[in-house]
């Protein structure tokens, strides 16, 4: 009875752990994303988009930087949390379940990063905005159910869609979804 408990606070720690680095990676992801307005209001864009290259890209490639880079992030963190917990209990089966489960936080990510992209590239000063959404998605997840606060707020976070891998296997339609949303986004930012 005691090794299925300490399993149960394993995997929820992990969880918490796979929540965290996926916030991190979208605080990533919404920095990559700015970048392109720190190029323009800098006039470093300026030079560029004057020769052959189109605005749009232009913010393609912030956008696709963006979304690459945080995969990456999300990849290498799961690989990393998983050869560390493999070693701890010798079980290498837990290399791939915590690359699922971080990579499964991979939409949630594309969606405040597309955010991002379509409040600034709707009102440029909108960068505050941005970052707001970022810290009320931390808010959300970290203290949202400490506070009872209903589904429908907790579900204004895109990581309450994601799933709490690696405690259950993570949906795919709602990872489907939240790609959909981060495609619409990232169409109405280059828009």
């Amino acid at each position: 009875p005691g090794f299925g408990l300490t399993m149960g606070f394993t995997m929820t720690y992990l969880s918490l752990i796979v929540g965290l680095v996926g916030l991190v990676a979208a605080a990533y992801a919404v920095q990559a994303v700015l970048r392109a307005r720190t190029e323009e209001t800098e006039q470093r864009a300026e030079p560029v988009l004057a020769g052959a290259v189109r605005r749009l890209r232009w913010g393609g490639g912030h956008v696709l930087v963006a979304a690459l880079g945080s995969a990456w992030l999300l990849l290498v963190a799961g690989a990393a949390l998983g050869l560390v917990h493999a070693w701890r209990t010798g079980d290498a089966g837990q290399i791939g379940r915590l690359i699922g489960a971080t990579m499964a936080q991979v939409p949630a990510v594309w969606v405040l990063g597309t955010l991002a992209a379509a409040l600034v590239g709707a009102v440029p000063r909108l960068v505050a905005a941005a970052w707001a959404v970022l810290a009320v998605c931390l808010l959300l997840g970290q203290v949202g159910q400490l506070l009872s606060l209903p589904d429908w707020v907790l579900d204004a976070s895109p990581f309450q869609h994601a799933g709490d891998a690696p405690v259950h296997t993570p949906q795919p339609v709602p990872l489907l979804v939240l790609l959909a949303v981060a495609a619409a986004l990232a169409a109405v930012g280059a828009v």
